[in-house]
C-alpha cells in the first residue's frame, strides 16, 4: 500500500487522522428513498443549531442505526482513504468543526473510535453522528468506547441529560441498547488495527 500523507489534526480533545494514498476513490450512492432522504435531512440540519429533536423522532433514529449495527461484524474492516477521529467526549462544536475541515463522504470513509459521550453536549454529539450513520451507512463507522456503558455513562453525566431534554430514561435506555450492538475493533486496508483502549 502507497501512503501518501499522513496528517494529525488536533482541535480541542478530538484527534484527527487523515490517511490518504495513490488510487482510485470508489462513490458510493446512498441507497435510501428521497422523502425519508429529505426528512434525515432536515433532522440533521436541526441538530446541528442544537435544537432538540422530538422524543419519536430520535427513538426512530436511534432504532434504524441499530439496525444498521447488528449487521455489522465486531471487527470490521474499513477501506482507505479514511479519516479516523478520537474521543468525542460530548464536543460539539469540535464534530462540526470535523466534518466541516474533513473529506466528504463522497471522497473518504469515517470511522471513530468511541467515547461519543461524557461532555456537556453529548446527546447533540451522539445524535449528530447516528445521523450521519444513517445517511451515510457504509462511508462512516463507530466504533464502542468505554463511555458507551450504562455505568458510565450515569457517571459522566448523559443519563442526566437525556433526563433533562426528555423529562425520563426511556431515549438514554434507547440509547444505551444501542451502543451494545457497536463494533469493537477495526482494520483499516487489512494493515493498520484500532481498538479502543481507554
Amino acid at each position: 500500500m502507497l501512503i501518501q500523507s499522513i496528517n494529525l489534526y488536533k482541535f480541542s480533545a478530538v484527534y484527527y487522522l487523515t490517511i490518504c494514498y495513490f488510487g482510485c476513490i470508489n462513490n458510493f450512492h446512498t441507497q435510501l428513498c428521497s422523502t425519508y432522504h429529505n426528512n434525515l435531512s432536515e433532522l440533521l440540519e436541526l441538530t446541528q443549531k442544537q435544537q432538540a429533536l422530538f422524543e419519536d423522532q430520535l427513538k426512530e433514529l436511534i432504532q434504524r442505526v441499530q439496525q444498521i449495527l447488528v449487521t455489522e461484524p465486531n471487527v470490521i474492516s474499513v477501506p482507505i482513504p479514511v479519516q479516523i477521529c478520537g474521543s468525542l467526549r460530548g464536543k460539539f462544536k469540535d464534530v462540526l468543526n470535523l466534518f466541516k475541515l474533513g473529506d466528504s463522504f463522497e471522497q473518504s470513509n469515517y470511522i471513530f473510535l468511541g467515547d461519543y459521550i461524557g461532555g456537556l453536549q453529548s446527546l447533540e454529539v451522539i445524535t449528530l453522528i447516528y445521523l450521519y450513520k444513517l445517511l451515510y451507512p457504509t462511508k462512516i463507522y463507530l466504533l464502542r468506547g468505554n463511555h458507551e456503558s450504562r455505568s458510565m455513562s450515569q457517571s459522566y453525566g448523559f443519563y442526566d441529560q437525556c433526563l433533562k431534554y426528555y423529562q425520563n430514561h426511556s431515549i438514554w435506555t434507547t440509547f444505551i441498547e444501542s451502543f451494545d450492538y457497536m463494533p469493537i475493533a477495526a482494520m483499516i486496508d487489512g494493515c493498520f488495527s484500532f481498538l479502543y483502549i481507554s
